[in-house]
């Protein structure tokens, strides 16, 4: 009796620790099953978040390209707003100034241009190379000019994958641009340095597929579209008539002037020399041009003005075609001892700069907003890529400056604070 008690005891005891031990085992699963659920919920939460954050970044990072395009249009147009203000009060100079391109073409407002934000996203998905190809380098306008170019295409996402200099010799650019076939960028923004020589290398740096953006000067016989998708310019005729206007007031309205200009196959040149001629006959009819010579080669403007001098020394001004040679003349003037010499120029930079400041020989300059022109040109080099219709010429405004403006058009012009060098010249014009 005892033995079978003890058996069922048993019995039941090993029943009891089953059940128990089963409850057990369930509930260590429940809790495992828990900890299961918080954690993918946690890494839910996580992954969540991290989507959050990306799509904020990726949002933030449209926004502000977006931003910056917008910028750039708005800069564009704050330098026409500039331009204009500055000559407003000036009675001797048209309120409107068509500027025809090479081409026939009516120039159109580089305003016009913009990008909207689905555009960009395109082209930061496209992968796309870019080449800038200058005709000289060296100088602030070429500095401002790559500026603007990069700033646009960087907002792009446009690798630019070369800057080159071709010195002023054709021969080198058509090497260059060679070269520029084989390594195959999907645009060049070039500046060709002769309208004759370079047409037929342009027309095949396009026909590779290449897409061709040009700054100021467009080879002969192209076609829009087919040879070159766009062509940025500034309003060279109204920069003839602004830098011809300064030399006239310099000089009391009258008297006899020369002009030293570039002797080479290049529009914008062309009608910088039209507006001046045609400033001096229109306003100014006392003043007389008794001497133009050209120069293709900037180391012989010193001689070339010197021999103006010696031949016409009735001469009392001088207007040349960019603040380069222009130096070339102040020289030549200085060691004739002819310092009552009054030259005007092109183009904002510092040893011109200077020149003004002190009240030397250099009155004033008409200047190119380089920066904002890099600008357009950026937004062409897009255009191109996208597709998009593009004026065959867009310009931007040119700056009437002179030693009364000079620090605001450096700020304006070169983007920054005038150096000790301008504000020292300054001070010693300041005690003549």
């Amino acid at each position: 009796m005892l033995k079978k008690v003890l058996t069922i005891s048993i019995i039941v005891a090993f029943i009891v620790t089953l059940g128990l031990s089963g409850a057990g085992c369930k509930t260590t699963t429940a809790a495992t099953a828990t900890s299961a659920e918080a954690t993918k919920a946690a890494e839910t939460a996580t992954t969540a978040a991290a989507e959050t954050t990306a799509a904020a970044e990726t949002t933030a990072a449209e926004t502000t390209a977006a931003a910056e395009i917008a910028s750039a249009e708005s800069q564009i147009k704050a330098a026409e707003a500039i331009a204009a203000k500055a000559v407003e009060k000036i009675t001797t100079l048209p309120k409107d100034v068509p500027t025809i391109d090479m081409y026939g073409n009516t120039c159109v407002s580089a305003s016009v241009l913009s990008l909207t934000q689905e555009e960009i996203d395109k082209l930061k998905k496209g992968g796309y190379t870019a080449v800038i190809s200058f005709h000289y380098t060296g100088m602030a306008w070429a500095n401002l000019h790559e500026k603007g170019i990069r700033n646009v295409l960087d907002m792009c996402g446009i690798k630019v994958i070369a800057v080159t200099d071709a010195n002023l010799k054709p021969e080198v650019q058509i090497d260059q641009y060679k070269s520029f076939i084989a390594m195959k960028p999907d645009v060049v923004i070039t500046i060709p340095v002769d309208e004759v020589a370079m047409a037929q290398a342009t027309k095949e740096l396009a026909a590779s597929g290449i897409k061709v953006v040009m700054i100021d000067c467009g080879p002969e016989g192209l076609v829009h579209k087919k040879d070159f998708a766009g062509l940025g310019m500034y309003d060279a005729k109204r920069d003839g008539m602004q830098s011809a206007d300064i030399l006239a007031k310099s000089i009391g309205g009258k008297g006899n002037v020369g002009m030293l200009y570039f002797a080479v196959p290049y529009y914008n040149n062309q009608l910088r020399v039209e507006g001046v001629e045609e400033e001096l006959k229109t306003y100014y009819p006392d003043i007389k041009i008794v001497d133009k010579k050209g120069f293709t080669n900037l180391n012989d403007c010193y001689d070339i003005a010197k021999g103006m001098l010696t031949e016409h020394p009735e001469i009392n001004g001088i207007w040349c075609a960019w603040d380069v040679p222009a130096l070339g003349a102040i020289a030549a003037a200085k060691d004739m001892g002819r310092n009552d010499i009054k030259i005007s120029a092109h183009d904002l930079d510092i040893e011109i700069g200077i020149e003004m400041a002190k009240k030397g020989l250099a009155v004033g300059v008409s200047s190119m907003f380089s920066y904002e022109k890099g600008l357009a040109l950026g937004m062409e080099a897009a255009y191109a890529l996208l597709g998009k219709d593009l004026p065959p010429t867009v310009l931007t405004p040119v700056l009437y400056v002179t030693r009364d403006n000079l620090l605001d058009a450096w700020r304006n012009i070169l983007k920054e604070e005038p150096p000790a060098e301008i504000i020292n010249a300054m001070a010693e014009g300041d005690k003549k």
